[in-house]
C-alpha cells in the first residue's frame, strides 16, 4: 500500500483553497472583496475573544488537578503528571498572549477599520 504523504496533501489542498479564494476575490469588486475579508477577520476575532479566555482558565484548572493527581501517584506517573501540567499551563499563557495580541495584529493588518474588542457580543 502506498504511503500517504500528509504534507503534500496539505499543500495541494491549501493551493486549492487559496487558489479558490483569490478567484473569488477577483471576479467580485476589491471594494466588497476587502470589505468582505475585513467583516471575516473580525468574527472570527470576535470567536477568539469569546473562546479563548475561558478556555485557558480551564486549562489552568486542568493543569492544578492533573498536577495534584500526580502527586499522589508513582515516579514515573508524577514525572509524567508534571510535564502534562506544563503543557497545559503553556497553552493556557499562549491563549492570553494571543488574546492580547489579536486586536493590535489585526489592525496592522487593515488599518482603515480598527478593531475593537468592546465591539464583540
Amino acid at each position: 500500500m502506498k504511503n500517504l504523504n500528509l504534507r503534500q496533501w496539505v499543500g495541494k489542498a491549501g493551493f486549492a483553497g487559496l487558489t479558490t479564494l483569490t478567484a473569488s476575490f477577483a471576479a467580485s469588486s476589491t471594494i466588497s472583496g476587502i470589505s468582505q475579508l475585513n467583516a471575516g477577520f473580525s468574527s472570527i476575532a470576535c470567536s477568539l475573544f469569546g473562546l479563548l479566555p475561558p478556555l485557558a482558565m480551564v486549562l489552568v484548572i486542568l493543569a492544578a488537578v492533573i498536577y495534584a493527581a500526580g502527586q499522589v501517584g508513582g515516579a514515573e506517573f508524577r514525572a509524567n503528571a508534571g510535564r502534562w501540567a506544563t503543557a497545559l499551563i503553556v497553552g493556557a499563557v499562549l491563549a492570553l498572549v494571543l488574546v492580547l495580541l489579536l486586536p493590535g495584529i489585526l489592525n496592522a493588518l487593515s488599518p482603515s477599520e480598527t478593531f475593537n474588542a468592546g465591539a464583540c457580543g
